[in-house]
C-alpha cells in the first residue's frame, strides 16, 4: 500500500506552461488572471495575462490571453484588435503558415 492517498490529477485548461521556475510563474500568473476575472476585476486581470507572454514570449497560447479577458467584458472589438497575428518571434512559423 501506498503511503501516500491517492490524488486526481488535474490538468491544466488554459495553457501548458514549461517547467520550472517561469512555467510555474506563467501558471500563476494565468491563475491570479483567472480568479480576478470570475470576480469582475478585470483591469487587474488583463495585467496578470499580459505578464505570461513576458515570461514566455515564444508560447503562443499566452499572447491571447489578454483577449479572452476583453471577450468575457463583451469588447470584442478591442479583443480582436489587440489578438496578435503571429509573434514575431515566431517568424520561421509565419513564413511556412503563408505557403
Amino acid at each position: 500500500m501506498s503511503a501516500l492517498p491517492a490524488a486526481k490529477h488535474a490538468k491544466p485548461h488554459v495553457v501548458s506552461a514549461g517547467v520550472g521556475t517561469t512555467g510555474e510563474e506563467v501558471l500563476g500568473h494565468l491563475a491570479r488572471a483567472a480568479q480576478l476575472s470570475r470576480t469582475g476585476v478585470y483591469p487587474e486581470a488583463e495585467c496578470e495575462c499580459r505578464a505570461a507572454p513576458q515570461l514566455e514570449p515564444d508560447n503562443p497560447d499566452l499572447h491571447f490571453a489578454p483577449g479572452r479577458i476583453l471577450r468575457e467584458q463583451n469588447k470584442i472589438d478591442l479583443a480582436i484588435a489587440l489578438t496578435p497575428r503571429i509573434p514575431s518571434s515566431l517568424s520561421g512559423m509565419k513564413s511556412s503558415l503563408e505557403k
